[in-house]
């Protein structure tokens, strides 16, 4: 594998928001449906993300993570999940930390869900920019 550096750090918002239309619905919005900063070529570490509204939990799920739901809980205002899939790789020392390409971003999809209708959590990502590509 690469040695891979830091390129810079990228705060990647989504600024629109998710509607949730009954209880404990998921729902999907493309990460570059409002906010196209993803540089096509460049692969970016989803550190983790911060929540405006308070949700039960918002997830990533795209072509690196085999279409899998990979997410964080979302249901406390003290609740800090910035850097939460850095914080899961050193609890379980494993590589748990989602990477995307840019060229990709329309195929990567935030999902939130709630227990309570119409709530509208505001997402914005955490990444950073990789130099290289880290995967084998």
């Amino acid at each position: 594998m690469a040695d891979v550096q830091i390129a810079s750090l990228k705060k990647v918002g989504v600024p629109s928001t998710y509607v949730l239309p009954s209880a404990a619905e998921f729902v999907l919005k493309c990460v570059n449906a409002d906010d196209t900063r993803l540089t096509g070529g460049k692969y970016y570490a989803v550190l983790g993300w911060t929540l405006q509204t308070v949700c039960t939990t918002i997830t990533l799920k795209g072509p690196s993570t085999g279409n899998n739901r990979v997410g964080l809980p979302g249901g406390a205002l003290t609740l800090d999940t910035m850097y939460g899939f850095v914080e899961l790789s050193k609890q379980f020392g494993k590589p748990l930390i989602p990477i995307l390409n840019g060229y990709d971003a329309a195929s990567y999809f935030l999902e939130a869900s709630d227990g309570e209708a119409s709530t509208s959590p505001k997402v914005d990502l955490f990444m950073y920019q990789l130099s290289s590509n880290p995967l084998p």
